[in-house]
């Protein structure tokens, strides 16, 4: 059985930021991960790996992306669960 690959934190960025901008610059947490899963083209097999909790790793990956975004001044979080 192949391993399945997930993309890095910092292939998340720029799926993350497209996702927004498809969003009209705003989005729930949800919406935002939703967007880059289309826009990744991320299959059945990578959604299902599981992260400790509740959480999957992509969504895991996805918060971390959005994280050192917002670091490097890029993504603002205004509200709770909201990025812009």
């Amino acid at each position: 059985m192949a391993e399945v690959k997930i993309p890095t934190i910092k292939e998340f960025f720029n799926p993350t930021l497209q996702a927004l901008h498809h969003l009209g610059d705003s989005g729930t947490i949800q919406e935002i991960v939703d967007e880059v899963i289309k826009i990744m083209n991320l299959t059945d097999e990578q959604l299902k790996i599981p992260r400790a909790g509740s959480q999957s790793e992509v969504g895991y990956r996805i918060s971390w992306a959005r994280t050192q975004l917002k670091m490097y001044g890029l993504l603002e979080n205004p509200r709770r669960s909201v990025w812009a």
